[in-house]
């Protein structure tokens, strides 16, 4: 039992280094949140907020494995490389892709919600 609460700390404290070394993580964080403060606001159901967690969630996923590989090719080769750049360039389209799959999501769970609030 000590080795899976110590494994828990270890990644609560790569979670936390993580959203204070990484930008992107913090604006995809406050994002997050205000797009569940709306949801709850509006009176998503369980079903949409389960949708709006996981695609939320795919996208944090995704910014904590990009700061990892970067963390590690950066580490594994300190000089300019094309391969360590493609490496670095895919991890990030990986964040591009969940973010933009996410606005999509979000677009489908939240338009009819605001249709609604505007009477048409």
């Amino acid at each position: 039992m000590k080795g899976l609460i110590q494994s828990f700390r270890y990644a609560i404290q790569g979670f936390c280094a993580a959203v204070r070394r990484e930008r992107n993580l913090k604006i995809h964080l406050s994002a997050m949140a205000v797009a569940f403060v709306l949801a709850l606001w509006l009176g998503f159901t369980a079903g949409e907020l389960a949708v709006l967690t996981l695609i939320c969630a795919l996208v944090i996923i995704c910014e904590l494995i990009n700061t990892a590989i970067e963390a590690a090719v950066d580490l594994a080769c300190p000089k300019q490389n094309h391969l360590a750049g493609f490496a670095k360039d895919v991890a990030a389209a990986a964040v591009f892709i969940s973010a933009l799959a996410a606005v999509v999501c979000a677009l489908v769970l939240y338009i009819p919600y605001i249709k609604n609030l505007w009477g048409s």
